[in-house]
């Protein structure tokens, strides 16, 4: 693989070791109907329409979740870290995919800085297909995106109008697979609609260096070479349990059902096997599930505890800290689904800050 001294350029993989192309056909084929004859990902849009794309997204981010897919994706990020960063950084624990069909776009011109990223993070682009022309993505230079970008916000314009603004000073990139872009995540990039006839798939993900602000993303979005949890057969060995409510504040309304739904894609996303599901028991205000879970008959059962929202934690402040240093006490990391917060033992948790909306789990008071 070659070192990139600076940004804005191309890296280069062994194909052989790293098939990312391969499995990702196979997961598709094997997973959206239509599909199932498909031999180049470059030819889907022959096979399915512009409203099938969700279906494929989720069957390729379901692979990117399988020991198979990891285990490639980790070697590579490894390698990476490695070679450019001497061993001082983490990446993306679950990469991003994207689909463009003929016809269609699939993003506007934009920075990953206005996503939540920090301004130093770096990006990482790859094709799992030949790309080039309006097939591929549109990227502007660093010095350039900063200059549209203080334009942009002193003439206060639309999306249409930065797509617009970013044009003409973007080029095409012409890559194939085996390549992968690197950039800042303060340099502005896009699409436009794909003229060609061939459909473009790719993934992308981000490195966090040192100690470089990691912007808005919690700390379970990046992690470190060689920390992926598994088993000796490849599954994930740590356990989690989730914790819901049947009587969710009015401002955050959702059945139990699809609490629960949500926690459980949350933890297969991040490698988790959930052991336990349990709901907060109706007229009571002293919490006797989510104890339970901490330090009661389920205690030592897992290591994550996952919560749907940090609106399920005690209104009291005192419970609410006494709770938290309780699970911290004991090894657990606590995440908070809807917030997108994870919180490890040795991590601060400042819980005086947590919204809460109600007055017990059976009851809403509006406080916070």
């Amino acid at each position: 693989m070659a070192q990139v001294s600076t940004y804005d350029e191309v890296i280069h993989f062994d194909t052989a070791r790293f098939p990312f192309d391969s499995i990702i056909l196979a997961a598709v084929r094997s997973s959206v109907k239509p599909l199932h004859t498909l031999t180049d990902l470059s030819e889907m849009h022959t096979l399915i329409a512009e409203g099938d794309r969700r279906a494929v997204e989720t069957a390729i981010y379901d692979a990117f979740v399988q020991p198979e897919f990891e285990r490639v994706y980790d070697a590579l990020c490894r390698e990476i870290i490695d070679e450019r960063y001497s061993g001082r950084a983490r990446y993306q624990a679950i990469p991003s995919v994207r689909i463009q069909l003929p016809g269609t776009k699939s993003v506007n011109f934009h920075t990953d800085e206005w996503y939540g990223h920090g301004h130093e993070v770096n990006n990482f682009w790859l094709p799992l297909v030949a790309v080039e022309r309006s097939q591929s993505m549109m990227v502007v230079d660093e010095a350039t995106s900063a200059r549209l970008m203080e334009q942009m916000k002193q003439r206060r314009i639309s999306i249409l109008d930065m797509n617009d603004l970013c044009l003409p000073h973007s080029r095409s990139l012409a890559m194939e697979f085996g390549d992968i872009y690197v950039f800042n995540a303060h340099m502005l990039h896009g699409t436009v609609v794909n003229d060609t006839d061939r459909t473009r798939v790719s993934f992308d993900f981000r490195m966090l260096v040192g100690e470089d602000d990691r912007g808005a993303k919690d700390p379970s979005y990046f992690i470190a070479p060689n920390s992926r949890r598994r088993g000796v057969d490849g599954k994930p060995r740590a356990t989690a349990g989730i914790y819901c409510s049947g009587n969710l504040a009015t401002d955050l309304t959702l059945s139990q059902k699809y609490q629960q739904l949500i926690c459980l894609r949350y933890a297969s996303e991040r490698g988790l096997d959930a052991q336990v599901l349990e709901t907060e028991l109706w007229g009571f205000d002293h919490y006797p599930n989510l104890w339970d879970m901490v330090s009661g008959s389920y205690a030592g059962r897992f290591q994550h505890l996952i919560l749907f929202s940090t609106k399920l934690l005690p209104s009291s402040t005192d419970e609410r800290e006494r709770l938290v240093a309780e699970a911290k006490r004991r090894g657990l990391t606590l995440h908070f689904v809807a917030e997108d917060i994870a919180s490890g033992p040795g991590e601060a948790l400042r819980t005086d800050g947590l919204e809460r909306n109600f007055n017990g789990p059976g009851r809403i008071d509006g406080s916070r």
